[in-house]
């Protein structure tokens, strides 16, 4: 039987979240005890770690009135992460109307003093020309700050850049150095974009070794476009045996976090019987899911069925 699974080509940016630890491993009741402290301290610090968990719901109720106040308290206090924080309540309309021209004004003043996220942020709003006019070099110039200060998710940013040679000159030497040093931090995005380069051999030799190292790395992760290119190389025989089952398992995978690629190979598994049992209803559904995100092919299979039926 022909192959039909589609091998989509996507390298990923990073895109920086709330710019705070990452406390989401902590036990509750400690929190709680930081939670105290800090209502007590109140300094800016504090008052930031406070909207964090506000905004996220960390042993206290999610609240983002109350995470954008003590926020802005923060930012009074010119503490720089505070801004990037305000500055994507106004990008995305947390209890605010979305604002990009002000979340813009934020993320320069966090940009300014030093803060990474915010540089990676001014960065991005540059490159889509989002609350300010589009400026590719003055996006590149934001994440090589950022990226010199050991940031990760601007050192993969940078990589996709020279990777895809759109903002700036393809250059397959910096990207491969840029998702490197991003790797070295264990960030399953670049662990991504390094196997997708020896998968594919994008600017190398094609390696399926080291591209089944990677992948599989961002598959731990559970990072959803790892686990889509680590099923690809089961799926095609690529460095190992050709086995329909173990590629079925991490397309389900991706496909359950909402890649919609992985969503139509599902439902071509299922109809054709390939790694599972042939079950046209759960072809559909998958074909279903994927065709809710505009993917042609899906809905193409999905009206075949229907009509064949």
């Amino acid at each position: 039987m022909k192959k039909f699974i589609f091998i989509t080509i996507c390298i990923l940016f990073t895109v920086a979240g709330f710019a705070q630890q990452n406390w989401w491993d902590k036990p509750t009741a400690e929190i709680k005890q930081l939670i105290k402290k800090w209502e007590a301290t109140k300094d800016a610090i504090s008052l930031n770690n406070l909207g964090y968990c506000y905004a996220f719901g960390l042993a206290v109720p999610q609240n983002y009135e109350k995470a954008y106040s003590y926020y802005k308290q923060s930012a009074e206090s010119q503490y720089p992460t505070a801004y990037t924080n305000l500055g994507d309540f106004y990008m995305d309309g947390y209890h605010v109307q979305k604002d990009a021209g002000k979340a813009v004004n934020y993320y320069i003043q966090a940009a300014m003093l030093g803060e990474v996220f915010g540089m990676t942020k001014l960065a991005e709003c540059y490159l889509q020309g989002n609350g300010l006019d589009k400026n590719n070099s003055k996006a590149i110039e934001w994440l090589q700050k950022a990226a010199e200060k050991e940031h990760a998710p601007a050192q993969n940013n940078l990589g996709t850049i020279y990777l895809r040679g759109k903002a700036a000159e393809q250059n397959f030497d910096l990207a491969l150095q840029y998702f490197e040093k991003a790797a070295k931090a264990e960030l399953s995005t670049a662990f991504m974009n390094l196997g997708r380069m020896y998968r594919l051999g994008l600017g190398v030799n094609k390696d399926f070794d080291k591209a089944h190292n990677y992948l599989k790395q961002a598959a731990n992760a559970n990072e959803m476009f790892g686990l889509y290119e680590f099923a690809n190389l089961y799926y095609n025989g690529e460095g190992v045996e050709q086995n329909f089952t173990e590629s079925f398992k991490y397309y389900k995978r991706s496909a359950d976090l909402g890649f919609v690629k992985a969503q139509m190979n599902l439902g071509y598994m299922y109809e054709n019987a390939q790694g599972v049992e042939k079950n046209v209803e759960k072809a559909k559904f998958w074909y279903a899911k994927a065709a809710a995100q505009n993917d042609v092919t899906s809905k193409f299979r999905l009206e075949a069925l229907k009509s064949s039926q």
